[in-house]
């Protein structure tokens, strides 16, 4: 984690380094450990930096950033982490470039100077940088290929401009505060397809594996990285799956274990956190990993259904590995109504880092990296799409069956497994005729969002987005690709980065290395579930490493209560009364109410009661951002 600023004067006037000096401030708290400002004519950088590396310790040596090379006709600000660094060091030094230091920055700068455009591709790990190219007049501009680290930008033909995190950018007056309606309605659809926009009009995101060439006074984005769709990993035993996923997945840790400081691990008892956890103490046993300051943080809920304790337990015993237990707390609601109006953007979610007691400790405990486990449901997920393709395939029982069994194990959903057999028969079975129908009569829209303001801003056609025009020829790794890459996850991930930083925290996760994801996409779908079993390389790789009542596990924990709390915490029923998103015309007060009195008595014990908590809560964090915007 660390910052990243940048101003390009398109129309070729001096940098106003009072302004970019602003802009740095204004993001100051990604850099705890330095900062530096670089301007030239009509362009200039600025970086915090926050040092998680060990050689990251070398910034203030020989690698400060913002870093140029030796004549000055380069220069780059980064924030990432390079994990490919030995293959990088060997494929530079063999084409003649030298290296002045073994940093990041270094290598990033190198590998531009050597391939050009060409070089993010090359690239594996977390990152999001610029480099001015003096020679060329060129800004060029990247972000990793699954969107870890956070870029957002703002041009008007007269400036670019560019920061890790959006509200920078509104250190320019030039910068207008126009409100996205086209993105406010799919936050309250609890359906972002955009990966790209902001709910700032003319304030635009960095889409994840593209990069952005600004230059002649003009913008182009393209992707420089996608799966190989043709690719298939295919072997005769489930052994030699699991031996070729732990393999990669001991890197993919392994990479993340690189720090200057003490490592944090989320360890929830479920399959995903589990397996990072122990797979980093056998690699801290083993000696290929520096294992002083790593400790495990779980939250616990003695006496509650969704208590996970038991498992937890099992895990730190197997794996001898230190560990904090974290008891209920007091949800510290303000901080919602803080986030919006410092970040100017969604505040994020109740069961997420903002108020998570873990981050605050492990902070105070002197780690600067957190392992996470978020990412395993996305590679190795069980899609609805998946069971639609039983039914093309005229399997009809055995649909049923395993979609039965996926929605008892928590698999899935907990939506009946009735409507969800029938909407993946509509979706399979049917989708030429209904995209015919959908293209001529809008389809079904929520029904706490005002119609009016629905038809406005074409919500129908929004959230009917496609992001890849990738053919694959297996369905199933169709439906994988577009799970990975949704982007309702790039905003979770966008969410929970800033959140961390606001804990001097950089959030890690071994799941989202690019050679795991691309393992995942070519290996057949009965390596990702088999009899409603998921995970399946990955339950084969932890044989002998995890318990195995963790395993085996087949459930896995839902804290839908913590929204419950958070929403009673804000008042409960009388946050309807008067409220900045019904005045703009944006949702229907009443049906709202009426989805929170019935989630109300869910939270009671009524189990028969539905409950919406999260379009409910969409509802809450725009209230307060778009309050927070008057």
């Amino acid at each position: 984690m660390s910052g990243i600023v940048g101003v390009f004067n398109l129309d070729g006037q001096t940098i106003d380094r009072r302004k970019l000096y602003l802009m740095s401030e204004a993001i100051a708290h990604r850099g705890q450990d330095g900062s530096g400002i670089w301007a030239k004519g009509s362009v200039g950088f600025g970086h915090r930096l926050f040092q998680t590396t060990p050689e990251s310790l070398q910034e203030f040596l020989k690698g400060a950033q913002p870093l140029t090379n030796e004549n000055g006709s380069l220069c780059l600000t980064l924030d990432g982490r390079i994990d490919n660094r030995n293959d990088l060091k060997s494929d530079l030094l063999a084409r003649g470039h030298s290296l002045r230091a073994a940093t990041d920055a270094e290598l990033v700068l190198r590998a531009y100077e050597c391939w050009g455009e060409d070089c993010a591709a090359r690239l594996i790990g977390d990152f999001a940088f610029a480099i001015w190219d003096e020679h060329r007049r060129r800004l060029f501009c990247a972000r990793d290929f699954i969107g870890i680290k956070p870029f957002y930008y703002f041009s008007d033909g007269r400036s670019f401009l560019f920061s890790s995190e959006l509200h920078a950018l509104f250190e320019f007056a030039e910068v207008p505060a126009l409100i996205n309606e086209g993105m406010v309605g799919e936050y309250l659809s609890v359906n972002i397809c955009s990966r790209d926009e902001t709910l700032f009009a003319q304030i635009k995101r960095l889409p994840p594996a593209h990069c952005l060439t600004v230059e002649s006074g003009k913008l182009n984005l393209r992707r420089y990285w996608d799966v190989d769709p043709a690719k298939q990993i295919r072997y005769r035993r489930d052994e030699d799956y699991g031996e070729h996923f732990l393999q990669l997945f001991r890197e993919a840790v392994k990479c993340r274990m690189r720090v200057h400081g003490g490592i944090a691990a989320d360890l929830s008892g479920g399959l995903d956190s589990s397996s990072i956890v122990s797979v980093a103490q056998l690699l801290i046993k083993s000696g290929e990993v520096a294992g002083s300051g790593f400790e495990a943080f779980s939250k616990v809920f003695p006496g509650e259904a969704y208590d996970e304790s038991e498992y937890i337990r099992a895990v730190v015993e197997k794996c001898n590995v230190a560990s904090t237990l974290i008891p209920p707390s007091r949800m510290p609601t303000e901080r919602f109504t803080e986030h919006a109006r410092r970040y100017r953007d969604f505040p994020g979610y109740p069961n997420g880092g903002i108020v998570d007691p873990i981050w605050d400790l492990a902070r105070q405990k002197g780690c600067r990296v957190n392992l996470s486990g978020v990412g395993g449901d996305d590679v190795f997920t069980v899609s609805q799409q998946h069971f639609s393709v039983t039914l093309r395939q005229g399997r009809f029982l055995k649909a049923w069956q395993d979609l039965r069994l996926a929605v008892e194990g928590q698999v899935v959903s907990s939506i009946p497994p009735a409507r969800l057999y029938v909407r993946a028969a509509i979706r399979r079975l049917f989708a030429n005729r209904r995209a015919k129908i959908a293209r001529q009569t809008d389809e079904a829209l929520p029904e706490w969002i005002n119609p009016d303001f629905a038809r406005r801003i074409e919500l129908a056609d929004r959230l009917r987005q496609n992001s890849s025009a990738l053919q694959f020829a297996d369905a199933d790794q169709e439906s994988l690709y577009g799970v990975v890459f949704d982007s309702w996850i790039l905003h979770n991930l966008e969410v929970d980065e800033r959140v961390a930083t606001l804990y001097g925290l950089e959030q890690r996760q071994p799941f989202r290395d690019r050679r795991i994801v691309e393992f995942c996409c070519a290996i057949p779908a009965e390596q990702r579930e088999r009899n409603c079993l998921t995970r399946i390389a990955l339950r084969t790789a932890m044989r002998g490493i995890l318990p195995e009542s963790v395993r085996r596990r087949r459930t896995k924990g839902w804290f839908d209560h913590l929204f419950g709390e958070a929403m009673t915490a804000f008042g409960g029923m009388d946050f309807f009364n008067s409220l900045a998103i019904a005045e703009r015309g944006w949702v229907a007060t009443d049906k709202l109410q009426t989805m929170y009195q019935t989630t109300e008595r869910w939270l009671n014990g009524d189990a028969d009661s539905p409950h919406r908590v999260w379009p409910l809560w969409m509802a809450y964090g725009l209230e307060l951002w778009a309050s927070s915007e008057h």
